[in-house]
C-alpha cells in the first residue's frame, strides 16, 4: 500500500517526530510502470511538479517531498538509511528512481538497501561522491561544504540563497531562474536541522563503490554549465562502471529539467523506455 500523506497542513512541515511513524508528503500522476522523483537540498517536490506531470503521459510517477522538505515532517534520525525507509514505501511495485542532485546520492543509496525495488536508476545533476578529495578531484570543495555547514547555524535562510546562486551561475537567464527557485521556496522553507543534514550527507556519502558493481540500468544526466557538479565528472563515473549511460546537455546548468525541460525529457524518456518492462534492459 502506498505510504504516502494525501495531505499535509504546512505548519507539520516545520515538526519533528519520530520516524517510525511519519510519511513523506507525495502526490502521484499517470498511469503505467512507476517512476518516483526525488529532489535537492533545500527544495521540495513542487519543483518537479511540471517534469512530472510530463512524465505521467507514459508512466505513473510519484514525486516525494524529504523529510523537513515542502508538506513532509521532519524526522528525528535524518539519515539515508531512514530516508530509504521511507522512500521505498512511496511505491508498492518495483520502481525506476530518478533523483536530483542530493535527491541522487539518497537513491543510489536506496539501490544497493533495495536492490530488488529499483528497475532502473537515474541520477539528474548527480555526483556519487559530491566532496571533491585527492582521486576525485571533479566534486565539489570540501571547505565549500564545510562553509555552508557552519553557516547554516548562523543564519539558515541566507545560506540557502547563497546556495541557490551557486545553482544558477553560469546559467543563461540566472536572475530568473534564481528568482524563480526563490518563489518556489516562500510557502515551504526547510527544516533548519534537515538542511544540516542534508549537508552532511554530501560531505560524507561516498557511493563510487556502489556505482561500480550496480547491475540495474543507470542514466546520468548533467549540465555542461553546472557549476556544482563538474561535467567532467561523467568521464570518471564512466570508468567506474563502463555500462552507465552518460548523457551532457551542453548549454544546461544544474537544474536542466527547469531550465532545459524538454531536453532533459527526451532524455529520460528515452532511457525509461529502453529500461522498461517490455524494453530490452528488462
Amino acid at each position: 500500500m502506498n505510504a504516502c500523506l494525501k495531505a499535509w497542513p504546512v505548519p507539520l512541515a516545520r515538526s519533528v517526530i519520530d520516524s517510525h511513524r511519519s510519511r513523506l508528503f507525495c502526490q502521484t500522476f499517470g498511469q503505467g510502470e512507476d517512476v518516483v522523483l526525488v529532489h535537492g537540498w533545500g527544495m521540495h517536490g513542487g519543483l518537479l511538479r511540471d517534469f512530472a506531470e510530463r512524465l505521467a503521459q507514459t508512466y505513473r510517477v510519484t514525486i516525494v517531498d524529504l523529510p523537513g522538505h515542502g508538506r513532509s515532517p521532519m524526522l528525528v534520525d535524518w539519515s539515508t538509511e531512514s530516508i530509504a525507509n521511507l522512500l521505498v514505501a512511496t511505491v508498492s511495485e518495483k520502481a525506476h528512481w530518478i533523483g536530483w542532485s542530493l535527491g541522487a546520492t539518497l537513491v543510489l543509496f536506496l539501490s544497493g538497501v533495495f536492490p530488488d525495488r529499483v528497475r532502473s536508476i537515474g541520477m539528474i545533476a548527480g555526483n556519487p561522491r559530491f566532496s571533491a578529495g585527492k582521486n576525485w578531484p571533479h566534486a565539489m570543495e570540501r571547505n565549500v561544504l564545510r562553509d555552508f555547514q557552519r553557516d547554516l547555524r548562523e543564519d539558515p535562510e541566507l545560506t540557502l540563497l547563497r546556495f541557490l546562486k551557486l545553482q544558477t551561475m553560469e546559467m543563461e537567464n540566472s536572475r530568473q531562474v534564481y528568482s524563480y527557485l526563490k518563489d518556489w521556496l516562500k510557502d515551504y522553507p526547510p527544516h533548519p536541522d534537515a538542511l544540516a543534514a542534508g549537508v552532511d550527507i554530501l560531505l560524507s556519502a561516498d557511493l563510487r563503490d556502489r556505482l561500480r558493481i550496480l547491475l540495474q540500468p543507470v542514466l546520468v544526466l548533467l549540465g555542461a554549465r553546472d557549476a556544482l557538479v563538474p561535467v567532467a565528472v561523467g568521464e570518471s563515473i564512466s570508468r567506474l562502471n563502463s555500462s552507465i549511460e552518460v548523457n551532457v546537455l551542453s548549454k544546461a546548468g544544474h537544474i536542466p529539467f527547469i531550465t532545459h525541460r524538454d531536453q532533459c525529457l527526451t532524455a529520460v524518456l528515452a532511457f525509461l523506455a529502453k529500461h522498461g518492462s517490455s524494453g530490452h534492459g528488462a
